[in-house]
């Protein structure tokens, strides 16, 4: 009898998805490793909105004691205590998929930055060539950034695109790194793209002017039905 295949639990999807959802990878990097896409780092976020969070932990665990006491005398006022809760996490869940949605992300050839609100909120996108960049830097302010490694990266590009800030990334030297490494390659290969083309016009050209030089020197074949010409006798 082949072996039966065990599904992950209950327990272990559900604490994966919570992660996933409160404690996203900063770093994520394509199996071909040819896209890197960076994630605001999430302990500024709950930095940023712990009263969001408090409000909804004081209102839960408040209300769930409260709520014990007063299901049998007032089960109307428990229904709107239960209405305010589902508000107050629909409020929760709209800034921690804020804080997620906005990414950077960068390919062989183009950096691109998303900013995008949750729900039908507005989507702002951002992108240009490597080879547009014309300065990288990385900023780690505070104590707190540089005690948990987070920080701002800042691109300076040309033309119509303008500055690129990437906000709160985690290890903000090493994304510095990364770019300025995948510009270097990305020059590389476009340095050697001209040469090959170079190469592949200079061979036609000459592929041409050997054709046309051959067809210069070949004599033309005398015409038999040309005046003058006798049969012999």
């Amino acid at each position: 009898m082949a072996p039966q295949i065990e599904s992950p639990s209950s327990l272990k999807f559900f604490v994966s998805t919570v992660r996933e959802l409160l404690f996203p990878a900063s770093w994520v990097e394509s199996p071909d490793g040819q896209t890197i896409k960076w994630r605001r780092y999430w302990l500024p976020g709950f930095i940023r909105y712990w009263w969001v969070s408090m409000l909804f932990l004081l209102a839960t665990g408040g209300g769930l004691w409260w709520a014990a006491r007063q299901v049998d005398e007032n089960p109307l006022l428990v229904g709107g205590w239960l209405v305010l809760e589902m508000i107050l996490l629909g409020v929760v869940m709209w800034y921690i998929e804020d804080w997620r949605n906005d990414f950077f992300e960068i390919t062989p050839s183009h950096i691109i930055h998303v900013d995008r609100r949750p729900l039908w909120g507005r989507l702002i996108r951002q992108e240009a060539r490597l080879d547009r960049i014309q300065n990288i830097t990385s900023d780690v302010p505070g104590l707190w950034a540089r005690m948990f490694k987070f920080g701002t990266v800042t691109l300076e590009t040309a033309g119509a695109t303008g500055k690129f800030e990437m906000e709160f990334v985690r290890d903000p030297e090493r994304v510095r790194a990364e770019i300025a490494r995948r510009q270097q390659e990305f020059r590389r290969r476009d340095l050697a793209r001209q040469a090959a083309q170079r190469q592949d016009e200079l061979l036609s050209w000459f592929a041409i002017y050997d054709s046309l030089r051959h067809g210069a020197s070949t004599p033309d074949s005398p015409d038999e039905t040309a005046p003058g010409a006798t049969d012999a006798v």
